[in-house]
């Protein structure tokens, strides 16, 4: 084997160990990115069911007479379809 391929040979390895490298490291990145996004996807969640009960809340309040409700919105509920 001559110098200049051993030379190859020896660039090839350290570019293929900096690669794998770099590939482990954007794994990583990914499975925190995936985490983050559970955690918030459930989050998310909870603040929709959350906003949903104060709606209900809202409607009801407005629909027995509650004074600061609106008659807008009181029609917009009694219109909706259950």
């Amino acid at each position: 084997m001559s110098e200049d391929t051993a030379a190859v040979i020896q660039a090839l390895a350290t570019e293929n160990a900096e690669q794998r490298a770099a590939l482990a490291e954007a794994q990583e990145l990914l499975i925190e990115a995936a985490i983050d996004a559970g955690e918030m996807h459930t989050e998310i969640e909870a603040l929709r069911a959350q906003g949903a009960a104060l709606q209900a809340d809202r409607a009801a309040q407005c629909l027995f007479g509650n004074k600061l409700c609106d008659l807008t919105f009181r029609e917009e509920v009694i219109n909706q379809t259950w």
